[in-house]
């Protein structure tokens, strides 16, 4: 097994440009608060401030820091500055104080130091590897309406009369695809979507999910059995975030 390069000399010396490196942060500590936190300690010039997410022993969640400053920008007119690269170049840690009684436990960044250039190019992989996770639903692209089954005995096919009234006394739903008999006496009645109050509600958050992640939007003349696969599908679409 091959062992990793240690990269602590170089990354100790003033004329490659000091790389230091706070092991872990809490996670509302931000890139900027760093920046100004350790321009103020005086130390030297700070050319940028790079952050990842890392987590404890415990298993907390944070971040670390690595903070890069400019080939021979260390503050060597500072006697406080010239000690504190001394220790550092020892393998000592610094201890900063950012805000008191909270501190950071400061030393120089083992790994290679790499360019600005080489830190945003690792990013973009980074962003294109998380969205190559996403998961993508389409309604259309999978569920297929099933067919309505024919009926032999119905009166359109036989012709033959039934005592059922006609006309007014039935009503073609909101959707427009089947004829039903009035029912008046149900408890909670069917609203111009086709679906009842509870699945209305759900059937609008699931469009306001589809439309945060992009998903094609069912159709508002979709009828009730579309619509309840599509409210399905918004629902594991948001719990797999």
């Amino acid at each position: 097994m091959a062992t990793q390069t240690n990269y602590t000399q170089i990354n100790s010396q003033n004329e490659n440009g000091v790389s230091l490196c706070i092991a872990f942060m809490f996670n509302n500590i931000t890139a900027s608060r760093v920046w100004e936190c350790m321009k103020n300690t005086g130390l030297g010039r700070i050319e940028r401030v790079d952050l990842i997410p890392v987590k404890d022993k415990k298993g907390r969640a944070g971040k670390r820091a690595f903070v890069h400053f400019v080939p021979n920008g260390w503050n060597m007119n500072s006697e406080e500055a010239v000690q504190a690269l001394k220790a550092l170049q020892s393998g000592k840690k610094i201890k900063i104080e950012y805000d008191t009684p909270w501190y950071w436990l400061v030393g120089v960044l083992s790994s290679r130091r790499i360019s600005r250039e080489e830190r945003m190019e690792r990013a973009e992989e980074a962003k294109k590897r998380k969205e190559q996770k996403k998961v993508k639903i389409s309604i259309d692209d999978w569920y297929t309406v099933p067919e309505k089954k024919s009926d032999a005995k119905s009166p359109e096919k036989t012709g033959k009369k039934t005592g059922k009234k006609t006309g007014k006394d039935k009503h073609h739903d909101a959707i427009g695809r089947r004829m039903s008999a009035p029912n008046y006496g149900r408890k909670q009645r069917i609203n111009v979507s086709g679906l009842d109050q509870t699945l209305n509600a759900q059937f609008k958050k699931a469009c306001q999910t589809a439309k945060k992640h992009g998903v094609n939007v069912a159709a508002d003349d979709s009828d009730v059995t579309q619509k309840r696969a599509f409210i399905e599908a918004m629902k594991v679409l948001e719990q797999s975030e």
